[in-house]
């Protein structure tokens, strides 16, 4: 007929867990029997592995507790993860385990379960094709978060162009496959854009689309193919990593006047690898790069007689490359002296020179003397002439147009002597007699100069 149970009890709890009527216990205490604040369980004693342990919280496998006043969700087990993945109130689970529902170090996700291709696998790492937490590459099973603009980005493939690592086999990685914004669709530098120096990418040449790394330009990816991209190519003569001029290598990527020729046949070479198209190779090749139509470049130009490829003297081609005295010539105007007799240079102003000078009525070089012309280059008796004074008589027939023999002191066609000894009447006319030959044979000359 009286109160029966909590009501029963000073405490104001009665602890059935025994059966029968029960026993009063502490209020708020654990082993009471009665779920209270801070509780997950009580089962109505302190025995552990029963599904409760002896502070009141779930076991391992059992659902956690969803009902006031105890604690609900992580706070009602043992472990302080409840596993809502398969609704509430869920099951409580141990803690730093994957599959726990409960995101924990080392995860990248946890989805309350161990089954691979729903995006989170069963180690808890996020699939690829899944979003990932912004530089949280550890996050997804490939180890790869591809982040190209901030905020999440998306777990992709190791080893792949376009995850935006930079990864071996890769010039750069900017995390698409696009082409011409700087890093190609096969991760590798465009020109322009600076070469690679980091590992584990390639660098240098390697991380060019082009193959180029060109150093001496500053370490820009450059074409190939093209003048200024510090490597020689078919038709250069040089490369020197700019398009500048004076500089040694010209803006067309020929060598300047006063550089060595070029035989890489990687290039053009000798004449090819000069600007002015030029080499001179006489003191042996590669030789030097000089001007065009200049004395001293190694070619017979316009105007010159030779060229022996220096500016020298005394060496049968003189500075301004005019042939010297000896030397073959085909015109006058090819020899320093201004003189090609016989076909060869012979010295100006000279009997013998084999060249008609002003005063000379002949000249047969080295035959002067022994024939029809005099060492004195007259013309012999019996050869033709026009005027006395191309003759060595200095008589030069009216009619016949020849020169004459000269006047030896005796009168043509006949000879007379004046003889006798001083005081003798011969002796005493002697004077009158020489007067009146010297007058014959001055009318003879006359007659025959006229």
């Amino acid at each position: 007929a009286g109160v029966t149970g909590d009501g029963s009890c000073t405490s104001g709890v009665c602890n059935k867990a025994a059966g029968g009527a029960g026993v009063c216990a502490a209020a708020n205490a654990c082993g009471n029997g009665k779920l209270e604040a801070g509780e997950g369980c009580d089962d109505g004693n302190g025995i552990p592995g029963d599904g409760c342990s002896a502070t009141c919280k779930i076991d391992l496998g059992r659902p956690c507790n969803g009902t006031n006043p105890g604690v609900l969700g992580d706070g009602s087990c043992a472990s302080a993860v409840c596993n809502l993945a398969s609704g509430a109130p869920g099951v409580c689970r141990a803690a730093n385990t994957c599959g726990n529902g409960k995101l924990e170090a080392g995860e990248g996700c946890d989805d309350g379960n161990g089954i691979p291709g729903d995006g989170c696998n069963s180690q808890c790492k996020v699939e690829n094709g899944r979003s990932c937490t912004a530089k949280a590459g550890s996050s997804c099973e490939s180890g790869v978060c591809n982040v190209t603009g901030g905020g999440d980005g998306l777990c992709v493939p190791a080893g792949t162009c376009g995850n935006s690592v930079l990864e071996a086999g890769e010039g750069c990685d900017d995390g698409n496959t696009k082409d011409s914004d700087g890093c190609s669709a096969t991760c590798k530098r465009d020109d322009g854009a600076g070469c690679n120096s980091a590992a584990p990418g390639l660098t240098g040449d390697g991380s060019c689309t082009s193959g180029i790394c060109n150093e001496a330009g500053g370490n820009v990816c450059a074409s190939r193919n093209a003048c200024g991209n510090s490597v020689l190519e078919a038709g250069e003569g040089c490369d020197d990593g700019n398009t500048k001029e004076s500089d040694g290598c010209s803006a067309t990527c020929k060598r300047d006047v006063g550089v060595a020729c070029s035989d890489d046949a990687a290039g053009a070479t000798y004449d090819g690898s000069c600007a002015s198209g030029v080499c001179n190779t006489k003191a042996g090749k590669p030789g030097v790069c000089a001007a065009k139509n200049g004395c001293g470049n190694g070619i017979v130009e316009a105007g010159e007689g030779c060229d022996d490829g220096n500016a020298k003297s005394g060496d049968g081609c003189t500075a301004t490359c005019k042939i010297e005295d000896g030397g073959a010539c085909t015109t006058s105007g090819l020899c320093a002296s201004g003189l090609c007799g016989a076909g060869v240079c012979v010295a100006g102003a000279k009997c013998g020179n084999s060249v008609v000078e002003p005063g000379e009525a002949c000249d047969r070089g080295t035959a002067n003397g022994k024939g029809a012309c005099s060492a004195t280059c007259l013309l012999e008796a019996g050869e033709a002439c026009t005027v006395s004074t191309s003759c060595v008589s200095g008589l030069c027939g009216v009619d016949t147009h020849v020169c004459e023999p000269g006047n030896d002191g005796t009168l043509e066609g006949g000879s007379c002597s004046f003889g006798g000894t001083s005081g003798s009447p011969v002796g005493d006319l002697a004077p009158l007699g020489i007067g009146l030959a010297l007058a014959l044979s001055a009318v003879v000359r006359r007659r025959r100069s006229a």
